[in-house]
């Protein structure tokens, strides 16, 4: 998104997000420039990231620049895709490490999403998939 189209979406948002505790916005992957502005006007992140190797260098590149942009950001992490419990820790762990290490910030744990093998071999078979809501999804 550019200047106009970003201010577009924002000035509605912004007077929405009054009448409400919290307002989630999905802002994609990637780190681009509407992402970062948008993170500067939110009070917290939640930063997502998978236990994959491409996912965690998303992820520490995401909180080097949002580190950069808006430093007094919260940025918490969600493990999407985990076995269990523990290897979300340790998808976090490992994160974190290196945030310490070569940001001088921690990462705070938030909470973790399990992954569903349903969701992976219906993605695999071209069936269809479910959103957040449990909803069925069909494709076209």
């Amino acid at each position: 998104l550019r200047g106009r189209e970003l201010a577009g979406l924002l000035a509605p948002l912004l007077v929405a997000s009054h009448d409400y505790d919290r307002v989630l916005l999905d802002a994609g992957a990637g780190i681009g420039s509407a992402v970062v502005s948008l993170a500067a006007i939110c009070s917290r992140v939640l930063l997502l990231t998978t236990p994959e190797p491409t996912s965690l260098a998303d992820a520490y590149a995401t909180l080097k620049v949002l580190g950069r942009e808006a430093p007094g950001l919260a940025i918490d992490l969600v493990v999407n895709g985990a076995r269990d419990a523990n290897e979300a820790r340790e998808t976090h762990r490992h994160l974190d490490g290196l945030a310490r290490r070569f940001l001088g910030r921690p990462v705070v744990y938030r909470d973790f999403l399990p992954r569903d093998p349903r969701l992976a071999a219906e993605s695999r078979s071209g069936i269809g998939g479910r959103t957040s809501a449990g909803a069925r999804c069909r494709p076209p």
